[in-house]
């Protein structure tokens, strides 16, 4: 589920982002990456999700970064 990109006119990468957060927060998974060059961790919506995920979450999240 996590790796699979949802493809619909009305559905935006922000929303496929915040949907696979809601996904994690529920199901409690033991590893969470998330790509800082695929999702935008400074975009408010997101930033206030992984906020929630990192406070609620028991497992281990590795977040990827890079520099221009």
């Amino acid at each position: 589920f996590l790796g699979e990109i949802l493809t619909s006119e009305r559905t935006s990468f922000t929303d496929v982002c915040l949907l696979q957060i809601a996904y994690c927060l529920i199901h409690q998974p033991e590893i969470i990456i998330i790509d800082a060059s695929v999702v935008d961790i400074n975009y408010p919506k997101i930033r206030q999700a992984l906020d929630i995920l990192n406070s609620q979450s028991r497992g281990i999240i590795i977040s990827f970064s890079y520099l221009e």
